[in-house]
């Protein structure tokens, strides 16, 4: 009786991992009416609005938390005070925090889509709101405790608010990758339709993978075929490297090669420059038995007055035109700049955000400026007046390309780059 039922579950499972469109088929939500703004611009708006009232709350309940505290707590209000609700503004100038990488984990991860959309934020905000209406419920309340309950209830309190202003900057991040990748898919539908097939593909290939593991001899054979007809549609989808003119790369003897990779900044912050080349060319760098390869960063300073010799330079935390901004830079080699809301590359250039960033993350980003192409699949749902889902899936979880933040850099990397130069021998 087990066997049968677990055979029936198991190829209905099949049914459902075979479907070609399994979530591409997803039917799309009516056309919304002509208006004056797109959905995506819409919404994003409204949760943006949300948020700010969420902060304006946050900042008054700090303000009269503190106040108790600083009078009755002084230690305590030392401990509040280092998570002021303060927004993570964006502009020129303004520089991430580079934190350090989080542990690998153990065992490569199983393929799963990670989805993104203004419905998630508002759903984040929500839950921070209905915990700040606890906190001032229970501020009240405690000043009617007697002191020594007074103080363990501020002291849970206080750990309580500093983790709603550490989820603050999820938050914050959050609305600043949706704006800039629903801002993407609006002006290149095409272009991402592509995308999400190919998704979509990753997700049917792991459920065909995911039944094979249970094993059936009536189903095998066509699952067998079906995950190698999905595994090649997925290589063929995956656009290869391809390295810009002003990389070089030298050979010096049989076993060393160095790509060399000039690049001009306008970031004054020695200090941060010298942790991104450390941490470009420590994660940019392989050894396999005598063989070495590694990426040496060449940085050239640009002062401001150059870029802009007419004047008009940008402020400090000024909005900024990327594009712009970028081509005033000489050519002949890559740019590392400030200004944008999310860090990412924008056609020779790694621009900067303000949200925290790991040593891995940023290389990966510098695996652009090298030619790579993201080797995660990076689709949509349309949802209407929701505006966009945004959905991402990792092909490789070992690969740097696939996963900016514990993925690896391999030989083969460098024999693709090496390979579409030609320059292998």
């Amino acid at each position: 009786m087990w066997r049968t039922r677990n055979l029936t579950s198991l190829r209905a499972a099949a049914v459902l991992a075979l479907a070609v469109g399994m979530a591409a088929a997803e039917p799309s939500p009516p056309s919304p009416p002509a208006a004056a703004a797109p959905p995506y611009l819409r919404r994003g708006d409204e949760v943006e609005a949300r948020d700010r009232g969420y902060r304006e709350r946050l900042e008054r309940f700090f303000e009269r938390f503190g106040a108790s505290l600083e009078r009755d707590a002084p230690d305590l209000f030392a401990r509040l005070a280092e998570a002021p609700p303060r927004a993570v503004p964006y502009g020129y100038g303004i520089l991430p925090r580079v934190v350090p990488d989080p542990p690998r984990p153990e065992q490569p991860a199983r393929v799963i889509s990670a989805s993104f959309s203004w419905a998630r934020v508002d759903g984040f905000i929500g839950r921070g709101l209905e915990k700040l209406d606890r906190l001032e419920g229970r501020l009240e309340a405690s000043r009617r405790l007697p002191a020594a309950e007074r103080r363990s209830e501020w002291e849970r309190m206080v750990e309580e608010y500093r983790t709603l202003a550490a989820n603050r900057k999820l938050i914050e991040n959050n609305i600043q990758y949706n704006r800039l990748w629903q801002g993407e898919i609006a002006r290149n539908r095409r272009a991402y339709d592509e995308y999400t097939a190919m998704h979509d593909a990753v997700l049917q290939r792991q459920a065909v993978v995911d039944v094979l593991e249970w094993g059936d001899r009536v189903l095998d054979p066509y699952l067998r075929a079906r995950e190698e007809e999905l595994a090649d549609r997925i290589r063929r989808g995956l656009p290869a490297a391809s390295p810009p003119d002003f990389l070089s790369v030298a050979h010096p003897d049989a076993h060393h090669w160095i790509v060399r990779v000039p690049m001009y900044t306008d970031i004054e912050d020695q200090t941060f420059l010298d942790g991104f080349s450390a941490a470009v060319q420590s994660a940019w760098r392989v050894r396999d038995g005598e063989d070495e390869f590694r990426a040496a960063v060449e940085i050239h300073h640009v002062p401001l007055s150059q870029l802009y010799p007419e004047g008009g330079q940008p402020a400090h935390g000024e909005h900024i035109d990327l594009w712009a901004h970028i081509s005033r830079f000489p050519p002949g080699a890559a740019v590392l700049t400030t200004g944008a809301n999310t860090t990412h590359v924008l056609t020779r250039a790694i621009n900067v955000g303000p949200h925290d960033i790991a040593p891995n993350v940023l290389a990966h980003e510098f695996g652009h400026l090298l030619g790579f192409p993201d080797r995660y699949f990076r689709g949509y749902r349309d949802r209407g007046p929701d505006g966009f889902e945004v959905l991402e899936v990792v092909l490789d979880p070992d690969d740097i390309m696939s996963a900016p933040g514990a993925g690896r850099v391999h030989r083969a990397h460098f024999e693709e780059l090496l390979d579409a130069r030609q320059l292998r021998r």
